[in-house]
């Protein structure tokens, strides 16, 4: 039984890095910003970044 609770953790944490792994090699992803709110200093500040 402690060997089970031993591995789980180990086994969630290979199953995550496998779909990192996948989700990484499908393409570049693209960023957008809303102009939702007028005047918003943290937006410009991003845009000029």
């Amino acid at each position: 039984m402690k060997t089970y609770l031993t591995m789980a953790p180990l086994l969630a944490g290979a199953a995550l890095l496998a779909s990192v792994g996948v989700s990484s090699a499908e393409g570049k992803y693209t960023i957008g910003i809303s102009n939702t709110v007028q005047g918003n200093g943290w937006r410009e500040e991003m845009i000029c970044a």
